[in-house]
């Protein structure tokens, strides 16, 4: 005897069984009920969001002798037609029949192949696969199949399928699946399979499986081998997710500068073997709850956390913490998460770089560089004129400046930007010394100047004026100057 898995033992065998694609259902149930088809469909989503399971089910009902409702019977001669030599439903993998050759016979079986009445429905699965050619080889069958056919193609990533693919079916978009549809879905299972698990550990099964119901009843399968009394902490362990009480207890650690154990704690995490990068993540989530919090405590439904006992935790602690803490922590964290690091070591020490510098008050500094800089800014000397020994101002807000730049594409400008530095900031003024007159000539051109000074208020939130010079365009001096200072002021020159 086979022991199927919990997807292939729970999957939907009607439209009313699909969870969290309402709409899909109700449309293709009607269409099934006015008898009323069109040649060739799309079915595109993420993983697990019942594409291929729809598709079999509308192919079923399109052919059920019984049909009232818009569902298959499952008790008719067509709907039970898996035992017999002639088949009304043709399901092929695209990943492993994707040449042009195989369409091409995929074509001719068309013309030539028998069935008993009804239609004939191919269910293309990962149809994005096909080579072009084969693409190209399919475009005329898609336009004017064979009478009484039906193409349903199913893919994860519609961006792959050419346009004129597109543009010949009636597309369908499986949306992720919410996480209060998959917690149902699992709740039926675990009653139906009489298995013990509490509802906080259904929300996180849910939650990690990223709008997937095949991934999240692939995690409850994974857990049910472990106990068939599920606890929250035994999801956890399995999944290799932190403990919120770690979150909870490192931030605790963050606001009260508490080196020593803040260190001891990332050491803990790493030496329990937990996914590093899901800590992350989950870090990530309660910094942003906590902002969120900060300004709005009622709509507590837009919040990722959906536990009531760490959203009161999170209510509690964002009273005890700025916005400016907040946001500096979270914009550390997003800079460690966008890092590609070859092993966990390099995610630690991040961490730990990261706890020493917010501890040591380093945070204040990046801090007050901003305000003192843009709210108050410093008065300069009246003399438009620079020394290059002249102190230079702390360039920490600059340099994140030109990362902003970078990090949004406009390279032209932060590699125009790199032949220079800022000497001062004065009345919503930004002056900028170049290295070259070249330099400067292209950053003087008023289109440079403009998106600059664009980017200046997109980052800084405030209107900037951008201002370049060069020593050398002041240091600049004509050719009867140079003469006099060889010669002596007492020569005469002549312009013909």
């Amino acid at each position: 005897m086979v022991n199927d898995s919990l997807y292939t033992k729970y999957r939907p065998k009607k439209f009313y069984d699909v969870y969290g694609q309402k709409y899909i259902s109700e449309i293709l149930e009607n269409q099934i009920k006015c008898r009323r088809f069109t040649h060739a469909y799309l079915f595109s989503g993420t993983r697990g969001t019942g594409k291929t399971t729809c598709a079999r089910i509308f192919a079923k009902a399109i052919n059920c002798l019984n049909n009232t409702d818009g569902n298959p019977c499952y008790e008719c001669s067509m709907c039970n037609q898996e035992n017999t030599s002639i088949l009304n439903v043709i399901e092929l993998d695209a990943a492993s029949n994707n040449s042009v050759d195989q369409i091409k016979s995929l074509i001719e079986e068309l013309r030539y192949s028998n069935f008993v009445g009804g239609y004939k429905v191919y269910i293309l699965d990962e149809v994005h696969m096909l080579s072009m050619n084969a693409f190209n080889a399919l475009l005329k069958t898609l336009e004017e199949p064979p009478k009484n056919v039906i193409f349903i193609l199913s893919t994860t990533e519609i961006k792959k399928i050419p346009q004129t693919v597109v543009s010949r079916c009636q597309k369908f978009e499986f949306k992720n699946i919410e996480i209060q549809d998959i917690v149902s879905r699992l709740k039926y299972i675990a009653d139906s399979e009489k298995i013990n698990i509490d509802n906080e550990s259904l929300e996180l099964i849910s939650y990690m499986g990223n709008g997937s119901m095949r991934d999240s009843i692939s995690i409850l399968e994974r857990v049910l081998l472990y106990t068939e009394n599920i606890k929250i902490e035994n999801v956890r362990e399995i999944l290799g997710i932190t403990s919120s009480e770690f979150i909870f207890e490192l931030l605790k650690f963050i606001f009260e500068k508490d080196l020593h154990n803040g260190l001891k704690l990332i050491n803990e995490i790493f030496e329990d073997g937990l996914d590093i990068r899901g800590f992350i993540n989950s870090f990530r989530n309660i910094l942003r709850d906590l902002i969120f919090l900060k300004f709005d405590k009622i709509n507590c439904d837009l919040l990722v956390e959906k536990n009531n006992k760490n959203i009161d935790k999170m209510k509690l602690l964002c009273e005890k913490v700025n916005v400016d803490e907040l946001t500096f922590i979270i914009d550390k964290i997003n800079d460690i998460n966008d890092r590609s690091f070859s092993s966990e070591i390099e995610y630690r020490i991040y961490l730990e770089m990261f706890m020493v510098k917010f501890c040591k008050n380093s945070f204040l500094t990046e801090v007050k560089h901003i305000k003192n800089n843009f709210e108050k800014p410093e008065v300069l000397d009246k003399n438009p004129n620079f020394n290059s020994n002249e102190e230079m101002v702390d360039l920490n807000v600059w340099k994140d400046f030109l990362d902003y730049l970078r990090k949004s594409s406009f390279m032209v400008l932060y590699s125009l930007l790199q032949n220079g530095s800022v000497q001062s900031f004065q009345n919503d003024k930004v002056l900028f010394k170049c290295n070259t007159i070249g330099i400067m000539n292209r950053l003087k051109n008023m289109n440079t100047i403009k998106q600059i000074e664009e980017n200046l208020k997109s980052f800084f939130g405030k209107p900037l004026i951008f201002e370049v010079f060069s020593e050398m365009e002041q240091n600049d001096e004509s050719i009867e100057d140079r003469v006099k200072k060889v010669f002596g002021d007492h020569i005469e020159i002549e312009n013909k």
